[in-house]
């Protein structure tokens, strides 16, 4: 006997009645008493009494009761095998082992009942009626027992011999053959969907039960998951939903049953099958209406319950299911949350993000009261992301985490917000909401790897390079394996190259480039390339630089960063001379950028055009066609007033507008250019344009006659009130000042040419006064002033005044700016002052900020002179002698500047260290290369002679005090008319020094040691 328990025998007897089972006349005495009373207790449905009478009589009878009555007999097995069809029903409907294996006995038993029934025909000694009839209940015993095979044959035998007279419903023996060929230990699907289709197609007509139907689909499920045959359930639907569905009260009792299919079906990754199963689940609003015009039609009769159709409806059990579904919908867990989640995981599980993403905003926003609220929201937030609904993730995150602050997704939905408004480029609230999480989180964790990306990238996007770097460093030394390392790694490289930090920018982009070579998985290499040429362009490294901009225009067309490499392949051509080449290429950039509508790189192509032709000079020479660049200055200026290089055309197409007789046009368009951008934070080019335009200006106060005195004191007066720059507008207004401060330095240089003693020291004083008022006006506190304009006023406060210290506040608040153009001279000016007058911790920090000075200019050698002298002048401050002479080789081997104090310095270190000979030889450098400068050479010679004397050598013959003497008399006696001459107007330490060298000698001439020049001279004649 089979183990595998059943609850759906149960609906095979639904049918089955005791109509026509009156006793029958018997001869027996025993049986005339046993049989009615048999029948009596199957009428009050005392089943156990019954199949006790009658497996008595079959018991004591035996064969003996087949011979004794015949067919007549058969009626007992019949009457037997009921009573144990129904007590196997009743023990399923009660479940339980030992109900169930009951149960199965009791199948047995009617399976062999109505055996031996069919083996009793109608004879001459008795009738049996139930003869092929109990064909059919052997079925329903097979089928109970789940001996499926036996029962399909013991139907269709039924069906092949049955009489007219043995009436049964249809119905119900399609349903069970349907059921029969499901349950198979391989499914019949094909047969058994027949059985079923011709069941469902005459249910009103054979009122075949609701709950058989249910039953049968059931089968078909179970049966549909164990082969593996999706297809054929949801064909079966398409073609049978009418009927399968129930009217919602009905399906109230079945929708469990369902539920459980749809699960099933998912489990078996069934989803369009589970779609389909949940769908035959009606809404709960709809159901519990239904339900309630029941209650409401019933409360209008007396009795119990009523018909509808072939069911019968009773008060009490639509009172229980209208009460246990209003339950649910109060608890928030209706049917619906089921379907509608495993509807979400079925359209996720068929690449459907959307319908997913759909089904669990449903979910929130009908269904908030659910237990599975936590899961639902975090799924809703993770679909959104997925789909890149940027502010939908935003907003139900923030839900998500005001609902769930404990929850353990609540770091997850953190991330998922951060890169979904990552990827859809909402930079600012990137930074916000990660400059907020960054601290909170564990590390390393995921959450922290997407909050470090994003954090590093979104400051990278805005432009906050100085920012971005460190947390793009940190990300990609703690995350080596993150998913977003390549990002990471090219947000790196490319973020050095807007700080300028050369060299490295072009370590890390070749590393890069090298490592993601293929543009199928690096999406950033086009970008990387105009990096990497961007790099050896600002490196004057034009070749290598082509080569990587020939590779976007021939591998990547189409690209983003096409226009842009064009503009930049313009820029090199330009530099390598090939004027014609790189217009062509800003032309390209241009009708590119046109196309694309970018107006960004159209106003960059509209100004390198401008400033390409419309140069005031080509090669030295005056540029005859200036008026080229109009054209594209006047396009610029009617279609790109709001590109940032409007300020760079209005200075590069001033000369040509000026040559075309438009000077009132271009003064104009510079002064609203730089009232324009005085309203902006940081603008690009304001120093240019108030440059040009202050070159202009006078320009045209000269032509009006006016001197350069009187035109620079109208320049001031124009500019201390400016048009269209607000009294408040600090920044701006220093660096007006500025401006006529460099005007006022360009007269005093021309003063000082021709020697005008009288403009010298007027505008040695106008400097002074205008750099003053800089520093002694409140309003022009370091914070609000532009990096141009506090380098030039530290560097004013460091070389012109005595207290140069009071420079440092105006360098380090440009140091703590990221911008590095310019950077140098800060860096350059505080080294300068903790170098030659700070301490010794500031003179070692000096130290190593004139060697980042050093380093950060390799193409200025002027810049790199003036910080290696610096070097070797604070070793000196620090009287460490072996790094002066060290440095000091350094510098003589390259640089010239300064060549004289750093030989000075050396022949003080030599000195020190009592390298006499280095000592000696250094100092006659100096003499010789130096003789028109006393304030050098003097000391020189009087140091060398001096050591001369005591520490030299002897040459040619001659003593060492010899040699000293001849020197130093020799210099004295050349000079001393020269000496005389000037000693009144020379500083006091060279005068001292000459006459101590004088002195020296002629003691030396008195000592009796040497030969003097009148010994000489006596020994000549």
């Amino acid at each position: 006997m089979k183990t595998h328990r059943t609850l759906s025998i149960a609906l095979t007897m639904a049918s089955a009645s005791l109509v026509g089972l009156a006793p029958h006349q018997v001869q027996a005495q025993d049986i005339q008493e046993a049989v009615p009373l048999g029948i009596q207790a199957m009428e009050a449905q005392e089943w156990e009494k019954a199949h006790g009478i009658f497996k008595k009589l079959v018991e004591t009878y035996g064969e003996r009761g087949k011979n004794l009555f015949g067919g007549k007999f058969g009626r007992i097995y019949h009457f037997k095998g009921f009573c144990e069809l129904k007590l196997a029903a009743k023990l399923n409907r009660l479940g339980g082992d030992d109900n169930l294996d009951k149960a199965m006995d009791y199948y047995e038993m009617a399976k062999v009942s109505y055996t031996e029934c069919y083996k009793l025909p109608s004879d001459d000694r008795g009738t049996n009626p139930f003869h092929k009839k109990s064909l059919l209940y052997k079925g329903q015993a097979c089928q109970g027992g789940e001996e499926y095979k036996e029962a399909i044959n013991a139907y269709k035998k039924f069906l092949a011999e049955r009489e007219e007279r043995d009436k049964y419903n249809p119905g119900m023996f399609n349903i069970n053959m349907a059921i029969c060929h499901f349950k198979l230990e391989t499914p019949q699907l094909k047969q058994g969907i027949t059985y079923f289709e011709t069941a469902l197609k005459n249910k009103d007509r054979w009122k075949t039960p609701d709950a058989a139907i249910v039953s049968a689909f059931q089968a078909l499920t179970k049966a549909v998951i164990q082969a593996k045959n999706e297809r054929a359930l949801v064909d079966f639907l398409n073609q049978n939903r009418s009927a399968i569905t129930l009217k919602p009260y009905q399906m109230v009792q079945f929708g469990p049953f369902f539920q459980k299919l749809a699960t099933e079906a998912l489990e078996a990754d069934m989803q369009e099958a589970a779609y389909n199963l949940f769908a035959l689940i009606p809404g709960t609003q709809v159901a519990m209406s239904d339900l309630q015009v029941l209650k409401e039609k019933l409360a209008l009769y007396p009795r119990p319950g009523l018909k509808d159709g072939t069911a019968l409806i009773y008060k009490d059990q639509i009172d229980k299911w209208y009460s246990e579904l209003k339950t649910k919908d109060r608890s928030g867990d209706p049917p619906e949350v089921l379907a509608l989640t495993a509807l979400a995981f079925t359209h996720e599980s068929n690449g459907n993000t959307r319908g997913a993403f759909g089904a669990y905003e449903q979910l929130e926003l009908y269904f908030g009261k659910s237990r599975r609220r936590e899961e639902n929201l975090y799924n809703l937030v993770r679909t959104s992301s997925v789909i890149s609904e940027v502010f939908i993730t935003e907003k139900y995150g923030q839900i998500f985490l005001k609902n769930f602050p404990q929850s353990d997704y609540c770091e997850s939905v953190r991330s998922m917000m951060l890169s979904s408004l990552f990827a859809s480029g909402e930079y600012e609230k990137c930074e916000a909401v990660a400059e907020k999480m960054i601290g909170e989180l564990p590390k390393p964790s995921l959450q922290h790897d997407v909050c470090l990306h994003v954090l590093g990238g979104s400051k990278f996007y805005l432009g906050k390079f100085v920012e971005a770097h460190p947390f793009l460093e940190e990300h990609l030394k703690m995350y080596e394996d993150s998913q977003f390392r390549l990002a990471a790694s090219y947000f790196e490289a490319s973020n050095l190259s807007q700080l300028q930090m050369w060299a490295q920018a072009a370590v890390k982009l070749d590393a890069f480039l090298k490592k993601y070579p293929d543009p199928a998985e690096n999406m950033f290499l086009p970008f990387a390339l105009y990096d990497r040429a961007n790099v050896h362009f600002s490196e004057s490294e034009y070749e290598p630089a082509l080569v990587h901009l020939n590779r976007i225009e021939t591998e990547f067309p189409g690209s983003n960063i096409e226009d842009a490499a064009y503009n930049l392949k313009g820029n090199i051509l330009q530099s390598q001379g090939q004027r014609d080449q790189a217009k062509d290429y800003y032309l390209k950039a241009l009708e590119l950028a046109e196309h694309r509508d970018n107006p960004m790189i159209a106003g960059e192509s509209l100004y390198y055009l401008v400033a390409l032709l419309g140069a005031e000079k080509i090669d030295k020479e005056p540029n005859p066609n200036m008026k080229d660049a109009l054209p594209y200055y006047d396009k610029f200026w009617k279609e790109h007033q709001d590109s940032p290089y409007k300020a760079q055309v209005a200075v590069a197409g001033t000369p040509a507008l000026i040559e075309a007789g438009r000077y009132e046009e271009a003064q104009s368009n510079l002064q609203g250019v730089i009232a324009e951008m005085a309203k902006s934070e940081n603008p690009a080019g304001l120093e240019g344009a108030i440059g040009s335009y202050t070159k202009y200006y006078l320009q045209g106060l000269k032509k009006q006659g006016l001197d350069a005195g009187a035109a620079a004191d109208k320049l001031k007066d124009h500019y201390y009130t400016f048009p269209g720059i607000d009294s408040k507008d600090i920044r701006t207004l220093a660096m007006l000042r500025i401006a006529v401060i460099g005007v006022y330095e360009d007269s005093l240089k021309s003063a000082q040419k021709e020697k005008d003693e009288a403009l010298i020291s007027r505008n040695q004083a106008r400097i002074n006064t205008a750099f003053k008022d800089l520093k002694s006006d409140a309003r022009f506190e370091p914070a609000k002033l532009s990096n141009f304009v506090l380098v030039r006023i530290g560097d004013y406060l460091r070389t012109k005044t005595s207290a140069p210290r009071q420079a440092l506040p105006y360098y380090q608040e440009r140091l703590k700016r990221p911008q590095q153009q310019g950077r140098s001279k800060a860096e350059f000016g505080v080294a300068d002052i903790y170098g030659l007058a700070g301490s010794k911790s500031e003179m070692d920090t000096a130290i190593e900020m004139m060697r980042d000075v050093v380093a950060k200019n390799k193409d200025s050698k002027k810049n790199r002179d003036q910080a290696l002298s610096r070097i070797v002048q604070i070793y000196a401050k620090q009287s460490n002698w072996d790094k002066v002479i060290e440095e000091g080789k350094a510098y003589l081997a390259g640089y010239n500047k300064d060549r004289t104090k750093v030989q000075q310095l050396m022949a003080k270190a030599y000195d020190e260290k009592k390298m006499y000979a280095e000592c000696i030889a250094t100092n006659m450098g100096l003499f010789a290369s130096n003789t028109a400068n006393w304030a050098v050479s003097v000391p020189a010679i009087g140091r060398a002679t001096e050591l001369m004397w005591d520490h030299g050598t002897a040459k040619d013959g001659k003593s060492k005090q010899q040699v000293a003497y001849e020197v130093a008399g020799k210099y004295i006696n050349s000079s001393r008319e020269a000496f005389d001459k000037n000693k009144d107007e020379m500083p006091d330490e060279v005068r001292t020094a000459w006459q101590d060298i004088d002195r020296r000698v002629q003691k030396w001439e008195g000592s009796g040691t040497i030969q003097t020049f009148e010994d000489m001279k006596k020994a000549q004649q």
